[in-house]
């Protein structure tokens, strides 16, 4: 291996290891955060963690390498390492390419932590929401605080026994009813759907809109609450041959299409995030090219704002409402990828053409604004 290319490869090693640390600290952060948010003890976080630092690792990796080939290029070039092995006869897009091998090895990564790592993190925390929901549920009876209060239900329990609660009252206020149910015992478990709440020996009071009283009494009183944080059994929780398997046996057609669409996704982000974490270097490498002079942080926000970008938009076509049916959602994917490698491509090897481009709309809405400021207000 050549002095420049050990040379630039440890520079972006380097400040891979560092940024890969900072954002799986970002990222398992925000979710301890959350879970602490909906009132989990940190203390039974523990197990959790390593999950967590499962889920967050695949997700971190393309983060992690594509600003670490901005920050260092960027580096050079403002250094003028860059113009100086370019007055050798060195061209600088040369140099960016030397950073292959490194690319290549962090996408294989991505690949195996993808097909791999990514359903076991996944499994693993879902297998888990029954601990942390129980504990949540003991912290909140301990702090005097409602067990649920969602959607116009209001919970609330005197004590707890691991599953079991005790002089459970319940109100629920809708359009039509406000409803009080009473119970001196009652469990609660999850299901496909969410968490279920089973009640025993339930008094009931009803008030409807009208003024009318109704009371009565049930043996047993079930009352489901959806909550797509606790499902358990998902595609992305699956291999990739279950997911395959999946996709050739889900209903394409029907009233609900979640687990087909949820298997697609699943299937395209598995293929598509190695691929992408070779596209985000590519255009990090032209970026640093073309924002020679631009502060660090600026740069890496652009990075950040084309890596979220270039992810989102099909996660959230498929999960705002994935009962539905749908086209596939790779085209949110491999279109936009496509486009972004040849952006990147042509940044690298003409930065000048890339900067005039960039920068001529902002010098015709100058021009136009000269332009008005000479005609004036008449």
């Amino acid at each position: 291996m050549k002095t420049l290319t050990r040379y630039v490869l440890g520079r972006v090693a380097g400040r891979f290891l560092l940024l890969l640390g900072i954002f799986l600290t970002v990222i398992v952060g925000g979710q301890v955060t959350a879970l602490i948010a909906r009132g989990v003890p940190p203390e039974v976080l523990g197990p959790a963690l390593v999950a967590m630092v499962l889920i967050a690792l695949p997700m971190a990796l393309p983060m992690a390498v594509a600003t670490a080939v901005l920050v260092a290029l960027s580096q050079m070039n403002r250094d003028g390492e860059l113009q100086a092995l370019a007055a050798a006869g060195i061209n600088p897009a040369r140099i960016a390419l030397r950073l292959w091998p490194f690319v290549v090895a962090i996408a294989l990564a991505t690949l195996v932590l993808w097909h791999l790592v990514m359903p076991l993190g996944l499994g693993t925390m879902r297998s888990l929401m029954s601990n942390l929901l129980q504990a949540t549920i003991a912290q909140r009876v301990a702090n005097l605080e409602p067990i649920w209060d969602r959607d116009g239900i209001t919970a609330w329990a005197s004590h707890v026994e691991g599953r079991e609660l005790l002089d459970v009252r319940v109100r629920r206020i809708a359009a039509n009813e406000d409803l009080a149910v009473f119970a001196p015992r009652a469990t609660w478990g999850l299901t496909p759907k969410g968490i279920e709440f089973s009640f025993n020996d339930v008094r009931m009071i009803s008030r409807t809109r009208d003024g009318r009283l109704v009371t009565g009494e049930a043996a047993h009183w079930a009352c489901p609450e959806p909550s797509d944080a606790v499902k358990s059994s998902e595609p992305d929780t699956m291999s990739t041959p279950q997911v395959l398997e999946e996709l050739r046996t889900a209903p394409q057609t029907g009233p609900d299409q979640s687990r087909f669409n949820n298997a697609r996704l699943t299937l395209h982000l598995r293929l598509w995030m190695p691929v992408a974490t070779a596209i985000f270097a590519l255009f990090a490498a032209g970026l640093a090219m073309v924002l020679a002079g631009a502060e660090s942080l600026v740069a890496v926000g652009l990075v950040m704002l084309t890596v979220t970008l270039g992810i989102y938009p099909a996660v959230g076509y498929v999960k705002a409402d994935p009962d539905r049916h749908m086209h596939d959602p790779g085209f949110l994917l491999w279109i936009p990828g496509v486009i972004l490698a040849i952006t990147g491509w042509w940044m690298l090897h003409r930065p000048q053409s890339a900067r005039e481009a960039f920068a001529a709309p902002g010098a015709a809405l100058a021009r136009l604004w000269r332009r008005l400021r000479r005609k004036g207000p008449g």
